[in-house]
C-alpha cells in the first residue's frame, strides 16, 4: 500500500476481523484508492501474456491455452 495512513487504516481494520458490510467496504475502498486492484490486474495480465508466449514458444498447447483464456481476466466479460 502507497499510503502510510491508508495503510495503517486497513491493518486496523483487517486485524478487528469486523462483520459489519459497511467496514469491510470501507476498507475495499481503502484499497481501491491505493490502486491495489490496479496493480494486481496488470501483473495477472503481464503473467497471462508471459505464460501464452512461452507455451507458443515451447510448439503450442491449444488445451492449455483455451485454459488460460477460462482463467484469464477477460473470461468474465
Amino acid at each position: 500500500m502507497q499510503s502510510d495512513l491508508s495503510n495503517r487504516q486497513l491493518l486496523n481494520i483487517v486485524s478487528q476481523k469486523p462483520t459489519a458490510i459497511e467496514i469491510k467496504k470501507y476498507a475495499l475502498e481503502i484499497i481501491k484508492r491505493a490502486g491495489s486492484f490496479t496493480y494486481v490486474e496488470e501483473f495477472l495480465r503481464n503473467k497471462e501474456t508471459e505464460a501464452m508466449t512461452e507455451i507458443k514458444r515451447l510448439g503450442g498447447n491449444p488445451l492449455l491455452e483455451k485454459y488460460i483464456e477460462t482463467l484469464g481476466l477477460g473470461a468474465g466479460k
